[in-house]
């Protein structure tokens, strides 16, 4: 999980959850605290983390496993506590062809992940794990029981198996593979945990009652997903009640939407009357196995302690060392079965160039170079693990082991031992094989499949084996062809292959311990090769009903020429500027445009356009689409909260005690916390009246912008960075809602005003710094009516030509110009005005909105309470032009003037039905 920070440099989202950025980027991972947000947060440098994907035996390479390479691995970057650039991956898209000693069963899965790891050391390869991607059809024929995977712990594998679409199923494999235990059923936890050195890293979900039925996985959940900029987190659920089923229907996929819920289910019973949408978030721990899954806090916390530690650390593992350690030009790679009665089969072993050892669990296995007296020269213990992790665990009686280790110089014998007992020798004989080509002989150009030949000998007329390599850069590097072939040709398939004039393949034979090779000289590779750039689009956040227009390219990078035979895109989508049949040369390219049409759309979009052509290697190109369709809150002009609760004044000077109760009572139920009474509004309020208001009974501007801002629920929720403005009187004005009394001298800005902070969406924290809305982002304001402290009303609507405040999330104080019809008003006093009565703007002005007949700083004026939100400190550095923006003065009449006009209630079918 990467760590980024916005232009702004406030966006620090610490452990679990990281704001998206591209400004500034520290390049470590954050600290273990976890749900907290600061602007000072501790630094952890991460070790590397690197993983190879390969496909075995795939048809359909381009359509399948990329897919599930690209899925898997974007989440293992998202979801593991890694340092920038510190996950490391690589996928080959050449398959990796099963022989057939690993399609028994049991024992063919056991050499299977030997091989597959085999091959990136034969490479010079050490990634920390690899993954294989392979079909559920053959991994259920390798094993005893149907498995979307396969892992082992202790790490005597370095090989994961996943056989699904899911992007979790890498990282809850390889999760095995660092300690964590399946969370889903606790028969199968209670085993992991007995079997696991020190026990599971992980916790069984406390809610669980030991079945799969009962349990997906712990749901300790806060988190953020970076690149897709989704928050992931567990919810309790909520319950919203409507007056129709229409409503409810109308309301469904906006509160989903809104308020971050992963599920909303509408329930209508018109006999009883209810009309109710239930809404529930449940995230599960990537060790479980429902969905949608994230990661809990203390799985997060133990990986990130496991990755800023280096070396690699085995728990309760000590240190493997070498008895005698020489250093050596040469390492020997040695693999092998062993089962339970600690009977050892050594597989073909490998003498390679350069120096390199794996790191190893120590155990009861003993693997011993031994010199013509038996002398020994290098020994290294090491363990092996025979549980295969399923539900429940499988316990397997043969397991496997491949590793490397310096090779010494004089050694004559290779022996394993267990217990201290000999299970396994292997000779090392006086001569090493010796091979060349035939074919290529250099110089061809190859665009089929084609037969590769050598010829291999050895002069102790020992058995041989070979290893085949390609080379795409006339052989600085190499990659894996095939393994374990007894046969001195091998049928290439070209097409699986990149184009390239700098093709050169490498043979290793060995006769089960000494190592020949031979080079060929460089050939030609053609065939044409599709790509679209990019070929992974992402649309972050689209608004419903937009249609976006992007441009790709499509682009021949092969050496041969390119048909394109036509294209297949989701009816929602419309591809310009390319009219197929058509031909492409060699790196020539050609431009289109994709408009994304977004109307019939909602939530994750993850869709393909499909490219056919006759690129034997991608017939099928996929160009992916991703993103979320989002559902903004929008209105018509016309908002009335008609869900705020409606109280009469208890006491005669309880007017402000009264509306400040529905406005509080209004959001603190929406977040969760406990309602108010008038009484205790009234408390701790009236003695913050101006000093000359301190004979008046009832609360004064000051006193109701003390009461409002001091009962702030999410004052007590959110925590940093502006934790110091806490002991306000008022409440904290970054965190929640931002209570102010405002006054105008001009009634066109007043009105103005009223209905601007009313339409503004407020966030949890200040706007600058998270975008987050609460959970009644457009909140009432408390206004007094005809000039006098003594009628207070709360305003919870407005009707008018448009939304007043149009960028909220960049510039809160930009008005867009609207006419402004009328308000809706609650009067607390029993024989006031109403509840929820609309009045018009023209009866608003002349009757019930009156310049304030009072004894303080506030008279002459009109005066609201309301809800703008704060400017950024001036202690702070401004870096976009959108905290500039935020400097403009909001009360400059001259800018509010030209935005309003007051207009008599048209008749349109909302002001007609509010006035009756």
């Amino acid at each position: 999980m990467k760590l980024e920070t916005s232009a702004l440099l406030f966006y620090i989202f610490i452990a679990f959850f990281i704001s998206n950025a591209t400004a500034f980027t520290i390049s470590a991972e954050v600290n273990n605290d976890g749900n907290v947000v600061s602007v000072h947060p501790d630094i952890v440098e991460t070790s590397d983390f690197k993983i190879t994907f390969r496909p075995i035996n795939w048809k359909f390479i381009s359509g399948d496993t990329s897919k599930i390479y690209r899925q898997n691995s974007e989440y293992l970057e998202a979801l593991y506590p890694l340092s920038e650039n510190r996950f490391k991956r690589d996928y080959f898209f050449l398959p990796h062809f099963t022989s057939r000693k690993e399609q028994a069963p049991v024992s063919g899965l056991i050499y299977l992940m030997n091989n597959l790891y085999l091959e990136e050391l034969l490479r010079f390869n050490i990634p920390d794990r690899v993954v294989g991607i392979i079909d559920s059809d053959l991994l259920n024929s390798l094993t005893v029981r149907p498995l979307d995977g396969a892992s082992f712990y202790p790490i005597n594998f370095t090989t994961v198996l996943i056989s699904t679409d899911k992007n979790s199923t890498a990282a809850h494999e390889i999760g095995h593979t660092l300690g964590f235990c399946d969370e889903y059923s606790g028969f199968a936890w209670g085993l992991q945990n007995i079997y696991y050195p020190g026990g599971c890293k992980n916790l069984f979900p406390s809610e669980c009652s030991g079945t799969p039925e009962s349990c997906g996985g712990n749901t300790d959940i806060q988190g953020f997903w970076v690149k897709k900029e989704r928050r992931m987190k567990t919810l309790p659920p909520k319950s919203f009640y409507f007056e129709s089923c229409q409503e409810a229907e109308d309301n469904l996929l906006k509160l989903k939407q809104e308020l971050e819920y992963e599920n909303c289910v509408k329930s209508c019973l018109e006999e009883e009357g209810s009309f109710e949408i239930t809404c529930s978030s449940k995230f599960y721990n990537f060790m479980g196995y429902l969905e949608p899954s994230w990661i809990d806090k203390s799985s997060y916390e133990t990986l990130l302690n496991r990755f800023s530690v280096q070396p690699l650390s085995f728990s309760s593992f000590e240190a493997n060392q070498s008895t005698i350690y020489f250093s050596s030009p040469q390492s020997l790679i040695i693999s092998g079965l062993v089962d339970k009665n600690g009977s050892v089969i050594l597989d073909d072993l490998y003498i390679i160039d350069g120096s390199q050892e794996s790191e190893i669990p120590t155990g009861p296995y003993s693997l011993k170079l031994l010199d013509s007296g038996d002398g020994v020269l290098f020994e290294k213990t090491f363990d092996v693990s025979f549980l295969l992790l399923s539900d429940p665990p499988i316990e397997l009686n043969t397991t496997g082991f491949v590793f490397t280790v310096p090779f010494s110089e004089g050694t004559h014998k290779i022996q394993i031992d267990f217990n201290g007992q000999t299970r396994a020798t292997r000779l090392v004989s006086s001569n090493t094989p010796t091979t060349s080509f035939t074919v290529p002989s250099g110089g061809e150009e190859w665009s089929a499949t084609e037969t590769v030949t050598w010829n291999a000998s050895d002069l102790d007329g020992d058995d041989l084996s070979f290893v085949l390599q390609y080379s795409t850069d006339n052989g600085l590097t190499w990659n894996p062809l095939a393994i374990d072939l007894n046969e001195q040709n091998f049928e290439l398939d070209t097409g699986y292959l990149t184009p390239s004039e700098e093709y050169k393949l490498k043979v290793i034979a060995t006769d089960g311990v000494l190592t020949g090779e031979a080079t060929s000289n460089t050939f030609t590779v053609r065939n044409a090769d599709i790509d679209v750039q990019p070929w992974r689009l992402e649309l972050g956040e689209v608004e419903q009903g937009e249609i976006a227009s992007y441009n790709a390219n499509l682009v021949n990078t092969g050496n041969a020429n390119l048909k394109v035979t036509s294209y297949n895109a989701p009816t929602n989508i419309e591809v310009f500027g390319l009219s197929p049949p058509l031909t492409l040369m060699p790196d020539e390219s050609i431009q289109f445009q994709i408009d994304f049409n977004s109307a019939r759309l909602e939530g994750v979009v993850d869709q393909n356009i499909v490219f056919y052509s006759n690129d034997p290697n991608e017939g099928e190109k996929h160009l992916f689409i991703e993103g979320t369709i989002i559902i903004l809150k929008t209105f018509d002009g016309n908002l009335h909260l008609e869900g705020m609760p409606f109280y009469q004044k208890e006491q005669e000077h309880f007017s402000g005690a009264a509306t400040a109760k529905m406005i509080l009572n209004y959001v603190r139920e929406a977040a969760g916390n406990p309602l108010l009474s008038q009484d205790r509004i009234y408390s701790y309020a009236h003695a913050y009246n101006k000093l000359e208001n301190s004979a008046l009974l009832e609360l004064d501007a000051d006193a109701m912008d003390v009461a409002l801002g001091h009962f702030d629920p999410y004052d007590s929720i959110v925590e940093e960075p502006y934790d110091y403005a806490d002991d306000r009187v008022d409440g904290n004005p970054y965190q929640g809602y931002n209570y102010t009394v405002e006054t105008f001298d001009s009634m066109k800005d007043y009105l103005h005003d009223i209905v601007h902070w009313m339409a503004y969406p407020v966030t949890w924290k200040v706007w600058w710094l998270n975008q987050d809305k609460v959970a009644e982002p457009n909140t009432p304001a408390a206004l007094p009516l005809y000039g006098s402290y003594d009628n207070w009303v709360a305003l919870n609507g407005f009707a008018a030509s448009g939304n007043p405040v149009p960028n909220p999330d960049t510039d809160p104080w930009q008005s867009a110009p609207v006419t402004i019809y009328g308000f809706w008003l609650t009067d607390p006093t029993i024989d006031g005005i109403g509840q929820h009565v609309y009045v018009t703007a023209d009866d608003a002005q002349n009757i019930y909105f009156q310049p304030m007949n009072t004894n303080d700083e506030y008279n002459g004026k009109f005066l609201q309470v309301a809800e703008p939100p704060p400017k950024p400190p001036e202690i702070r550095t401004m870096t976009t032009m959108a905290i500039e923006k935020a400097t403009i003065d909001e009360t400059s009449s001259e800018n509010s003037n030209s935005l309003i006009e007051i207009a008599k209630p048209v008749p349109r079918p909302e002001n007609l039905e509010a006035l009756k």
